[in-house]
C-alpha cells in the first residue's frame, strides 16, 4: 500500500481543501516574488553602473582664452598612440560642438537645429546614449565619413512627423556654406535634454551627431574607476608629446568632469531602502508558508495519526507536507515573476525619472530565477520542519491532539 505519493494531484487536492487560506497565501507569495525581483533587478543595475570611472574633457585652447584653436588637433589615428601613454585612461572619443544653428531641409521644408555635432563611434558609449531605433554609425563610416546622421527622437518628431525617420535624407547647409550636404538618418537615440551630472556640471545634449570630418580640438575621455587624477596628468602629458605645436603656441586644458566616479561605495540609499523592503517582503512570504504549514498540519494530525498506524513512515509524511509547501511557493513565485517581466519595462521609467536618478531598471531573467529558486526552497525547509515534528509523534498521540 503506497502512503506516500508524491504527485502535482494529489499536492493540489490537498491545497484546495483550504482554498481562502491558500489563496491568500499565494497572494502573498506573488507580491513578495515581486518586490523581490524588482529589489534585486534594481541593485543589479545599480550596481552595474558602480565602478565606472570619471568621464571629463580635454580642449586645446588659447592660452588665456575660450575659444578653441584650430592648430594640430586630435585625429583618429591617434587614439591608439594615446591609450598607449595613458594607461589610466580607459577610452577616448572625438568632439565637435558643431556648427551653431544650422540650416537643415527636409523634402520642401526648412529648419534651424541648435547644432550638429561631429563626434567618433565611441562618443555614444562614453555618453551612453539610448539607441530608440536604427543603429549609430560605425568606425568604418567615421574613417571614409560617411554621409550618415543620429537624430534625437524629439528632433525626428519635429523633422519627419509621423513619418519613418530611418532611411530618410535631409540637407545639411553648413553656416556659411552655399552647398548642402545630403545626409541619410541612420539611427534614432532618445533625448535626455540637458543632462544633470553628479559634478554639478549641466551638458546639453547635441540634436543631431554626424561622423567627425577632420581634426578636432575636443577630447572626450573615460578615465580608469578611481584613476581620475592619474588618467588627467597621463592625457596632457600624452597629448602635449603628440601635439608639441599645441604646447607651445596654446595649451590643453581640462573641463569639469562631465561624469563624476561611480564606485561601489556610492551605492544609492534609496535603493539599499528598497532592497530592504524586497527582504522584509521576503521574510513575510517565508512566515506565510510556514503558518500555512502549521495550520494544515493541525487541520491533518488525525489523518497523520491513522497514516502512522498503516504504517507511514515519519519521511513520507514531512516529504509530503514540504512538497505541498514547495509547490505552493513556486505557483505563488511563478505569477510573481511574471508579473514583474511585465511590469518592470513601465517601472524603469517612472524610478529612473523621479526615485533613482540615473539607473536604467533593466528586468533580469536570471536574478528573477534565482529568486523563484530561493523561494522555493525556503518554503520547501519550512514545511518540512513542523511535518517532520508531527510525524515523530506517536500515532496515539497524534489521535489523540487532533
Amino acid at each position: 500500500m503506497a502512503f506516500f505519493q508524491l504527485s502535482p494531484h494529489n499536492i493540489l487536492r490537498h491545497m484546495r481543501r483550504r482554498p481562502l487560506r491558500t489563496t491568500l497565501t499565494l497572494l502573498q507569495l506573488v507580491l513578495s516574488t515581486l518586490a523581490m525581483v524588482v529589489a534585486v533587478s534594481l541593485y543589479l543595475s545599480d550596481t552595474s553602473q558602480r565602478g565606472k570611472g570619471e568621464v571629463f574633457s580635454v580642449s586645446a585652447l588659447t592660452a588665456g582664452q575660450y575659444s578653441a584653436i584650430f592648430l594640430d588637433g586630435f585625429q583618429q589615428q591617434d587614439i591608439p598612440k594615446l591609450l598607449e601613454l595613458a594607461p589610466d585612461v580607459q577610452a577616448l572619443a572625438l568632439f565637435y560642438p558643431g556648427t551653431y544653428r544650422p540650416s537643415v531641409a527636409v523634402a520642401n521644408d526648412l529648419f534651424i537645429l541648435p547644432r550638429i555635432a561631429e563626434v567618433s563611434r565611441t562618443y555614444f558609449d562614453l555618453m551612453e546614449a539610448e539607441l530608440v531605433s536604427g543603429s549609430f554609425f560605425t568606425s568604418e563610416e567615421v574613417t571614409r565619413k560617411a554621409k550618415v546622421i543620429v537624430l534625437s527622437d524629439a528632433t525626428a518628431t519635429v523633422l519627419f512627423g509621423d513619418v519613418e525617420p530611418l532611411g530618410q535624407e535631409l540637407m545639411v547647409f553648413p553656416h556659411g556654406e552655399p552647398t548642402p550636404i545630403t545626409y541619410q538618418v541612420i539611427g534614432i537615440f532618445k533625448d535626455r535634454g540637458n543632462i544633470n551630472y553628479d559634478s554639478g556640471r549641466v551638458f546639453a545634449q547635441a540634436p543631431a551627431y554626424i561622423p567627425t570630418t577632420s581634426v578636432t580640438t575636443n577630447l572626450l575621455v573615460l578615465a580608469r574607476p578611481g584613476a581620475g587624477a592619474a588618467a588627467r596628468e597621463q592625457i596632457i602629458a600624452a597629448s602635449r608629446r603628440l601635439y608639441p605645436r599645441v604646447a607651445i603656441e596654446g595649451e590643453f586644458l581640462i573641463d569639469e568632469p562631465v561624469r563624476s566616479s561611480l564606485l561601489a561605495t556610492d551605492l544609492n540609499p534609496n535603493v539599499i531602502i528598497f532592497g530592504l523592503f524586497g527582504i522584509i517582503a521576503f521574510v513575510l512570504g517565508a512566515v506565510g508558508i510556514f503558518s500555512q504549514s502549521v495550520v494544515a498540519i493541525a487541520e491533518c494530525m488525525s489523518e497523520i495519526g491513522v497514516r502512522r498506524t498503516l504504517g507511514a513512515s515519519q519521511r513520507h509524511i514531512s516529504f509530503e507536507f514540504m512538497a505541498e509547501a514547495g509547490m505552493l511557493a513556486f505557483l505563488g513565485g511563478l505569477v510573481g515573476m511574471v508579473l514583474a517581466a511585465l511590469l518592470v519595462p513601465p517601472l524603469a521609467s517612472w524610478i529612473g525619472e523621479d526615485l533613482f536618478s540615473g539607473i536604467h531598471l533593466d528586468f533580469r531573467p536570471l536574478a528573477s530565477l534565482a529568486v523563484l529558486g530561493s523561494i522555493v526552497i525556503v518554503s520547501a525547509v519550512l514545511g518540512f520542519f513542523p511535518a517532520w515534528r508531527a510525524g515523530k509523534l506517536h500515532p496515539i498521540e497524534s489521535l489523540h491532539e487532533a
